[in-house]
Order: structure tokens, then sequence, then C-alpha cells
């Protein structure tokens, strides 16, 4: 027997294609990407040396560890929050509110409390610590 005479057919991997359908995932991703909208907040943190004064137009809301919202010194639950602003809103002036929180307070109370001050039409709103 003779195997010499017969060719052996050589397998190739063409890697055009290849290179071409992982550019156009790379492209997809890289726009699909520009659509992804991350929610924020704007912040505008006091400096320590302003935390203890605020005038009258001012609004302090104090936070504390344990989860205890006062409003200028009036202790308020999360329900009574909205409804006190609401009540304490001057339309003809714009009054800024100073979030201070105390302690260690979870983000989520921030957030919260943040929410319920936005809903009351209060715009201006700054933490500190």
């Amino acid at each position: 027997m003779d195997f010499s005479g017969r060719g052996k057919s050589k397998v190739e991997l063409n890697v055009a294609p290849l290179i071409d359908i992982v550019f156009l995932l790379l492209v997809f991703f890289m726009l699909a990407s520009t659509f992804i909208n991350p929610e924020s907040i704007n912040l505008a943190i006091q400096s320590p040396s302003g935390t203890g004064e605020h005038s009258d137009q001012n609004i302090l809301v104090n936070i504390d560890a344990n989860g205890s919202i006062r409003l200028n010194g009036l202790v308020l639950t999360m329900q009574d929050l909205k409804p006190e602003l609401v009540a304490r809103t001057l339309p003809q002036e714009k009054q800024s509110i100073t979030v201070q929180t105390q302690g260690d307070v979870s983000v989520q109370l921030l957030v919260k409390v943040m929410d319920e001050i936005n809903e009351a039409g209060y715009t201006d709103i700054a933490i500190s610590n």
C-alpha cells in the first residue's frame, strides 16, 4: 500500500471573521453604554465653620444616628416632615434647607429625608455634618 500518493488536506482557521465580530460587539457595547443615564444627587456640603449658624430664613433639619429627625429643634416623624415643611414655606422668598447629620446615619435615611424636602418644594438643600 502506497500512502504517499494521497494528498493531505491542510485545515486552516480563518480569524478575520472572528475579528470582525469582536469589533462589532465592541462598537455595540460602546454605543449602548452612552444611553445609560446614571441617577445622581446634586450635593452642596457646607464647611464645618458654618454648621452652627443659620438665619431665620434657613431651615435646619437634624438627623441622629438612631433615626430621629428634628426640624429646627422640633422632633418629627418621616410622615410629619413634609407637611411641616410645606407649612413653613414663604412664597415670596427662596428658602434654603441645611440637613445636618450626627453620628452614623444611613444613606438610605438621608436620601428619604432629602426626597421629602424636595417634594415639599425646596430645591436649595445643603448637607453638613
